[in-house]
């Protein structure tokens, strides 16, 4: 079995070759992006707070906090973003 940062760069060249996006690009180290419909799921794995940024200004239908352009999610933590409707 190849050392996990080889095989990290291994399957991240065959992702690519393949056309295989992400969510989300750039996320911070332990953050997973999942979306299901309109609503985007952000879960930290991670033992740190991290700061995610947002592609769209939305509302999380977890706490009701608006995330503008970016969301901290604290160790363990997941944000569940709703984009913003206009208001007319």
């Amino acid at each position: 079995m190849p050392e996990p940062a080889a095989l990290a760069a291994l399957a991240g060249r065959a992702l690519a070759d393949a056309g295989v996006t992400g969510v989300l690009d750039g996320l911070p180290p332990g953050v997973e992006a999942v979306r299901r419909g309109e609503v985007l799921f952000l879960l930290n794995h991670g033992a740190t707070t991290v700061r995610v940024p947002v592609p769209e200004p939305g509302v999380d239908l977890l706490t009701g906090s608006p995330a503008d352009d970016h969301v901290t999610l604290a160790p363990r933590a997941v944000a569940a973003l709703r984009p913003e409707v206009p208001t007319a």
